[in-house]
């Protein structure tokens, strides 16, 4: 995947508008996960990384997550006659910022929203 990040938001805060219209799409196209991202330490303990993407054809709608929320942008290769999809994502502390912030407006992936944040707030430092 080809990506283009922004460390950090130089952006104004999103409004509640744009955190209720990003929850709807991490309920109906997004998905919030913990994946392991590897192995790391002279012992390659296993290392988990929380994560959030949305992928979509639509390209103005990955360029509004990126806008409001900052994080990754990027695409995945066609397979077969299916359409670039984009992807927007963010991982780690901004997966978890992103989540606390659109949390009160999940509706149906409440479950998953609950398991980062929990996760990221409990994990060893």
């Amino acid at each position: 995947m080809q990506e283009q990040s922004s460390k950090g938001n130089p952006m104004e805060a999103p409004s509640d508008a744009d955190k209720l219209w990003a929850a709807t799409v991490i309920d109906c196209e997004g998905c919030i996960s913990i994946k392991r991202a590897g192995k790391h330490g002279p012992s390659q303990v296993p290392y988990y990384s929380p994560n959030v993407f949305v992928g979509n054809t639509d390209r103005r709608m990955i360029d509004d997550f990126y806008r409001a929320f900052g994080g990754a942008v990027g695409t995945r290769k066609r397979v077969g006659n299916h359409k670039l999809v984009h992807i927007w994502r963010v991982h780690n502390k901004a997966a978890y910022e992103f989540t606390r912030l659109v949390r009160p407006f999940i509706r149906y992936k409440t479950r998953q929203a609950d398991l980062l944040m929990e996760f990221w707030e409990n994990k060893p430092s």
